[in-house]
């Protein structure tokens, strides 16, 4: 990043810290607005407003002062390092793990990204165990059973692929379901070598 810009964006997500800086507070108010999922927690804490600003709300309503957006929240990191709630380790059985596996394996090529995993695993999830959508929880639970590398933030991962790719619908209740792009993708496109 070039000295000269004046809007900077740094998430410390060990930390569980956000740190914005622009000369428009209205587009860091809306920073903090998009950001406010990857530190979500359930009960969300106020951010810590620092010498030049006075303390700002998760939900990045405007601020007096200074046009320098910084905030820390408290309580730690995101809920995704917390413990996991799901059904998923008690309706991966064995057989159920060798048929994702095979499952995953059918559409290899196409495990390239986050977003991708998402679709192909909600899709099993739904269609074979009868999951009513996907939660980040449900997401979470099952890379450490397949022994697969997790995301950092699971929900944060389902978000991307809904607004990049088009795979899932909105949330409801916790959870989100397949949209026809991301079945169509798991069904079909999945199954195309990246080659042909």
């Amino acid at each position: 990043m070039s000295e000269t810009s004046s809007y900077t964006v740094k998430i410390n997500r060990r930390e569980g810290a956000v740190e914005i800086t622009g000369a428009d507070k209205e587009w860091i108010a809306e920073q903090l607005d998009k950001l406010s999922v990857v530190f979500a927690v359930d009960s969300p804490a106020p951010l810590v407003g620092t010498e030049d600003e006075p303390a700002a709300t998760s939900n990045g309503a405007k601020r007096a002062g200074a046009a320098t957006g910084k905030g820390r929240k408290r309580g730690g990191a995101a809920k995704t390092k917390g413990k996991i709630e799901s059904e998923v380790p008690d309706k991966l059985t064995a057989d159920m793990q060798q048929a994702l596996a095979a499952f995953q394996k059918e559409r290899g090529d196409h495990w390239d990204s986050a977003q991708n995993q998402a679709a192909i695993i909600a899709y099993f999830l739904t269609e074979k165990l009868g999951f009513d959508g996907i939660s980040a929880d449900d997401l979470a639970a099952v890379y450490p059973i397949m022994g697969w590398r997790a995301p950092v933030n699971p929900r944060a991962v389902i978000n991307n692929a809904r607004d990049r790719k088009g795979y899932f619908q909105s949330w409801k209740d916790g959870r989100s379901s397949l949209s026809v792009t991301g079945r169509n993708f798991v069904l079909h496109d999945a199954l195309e070598a990246k080659d042909a």
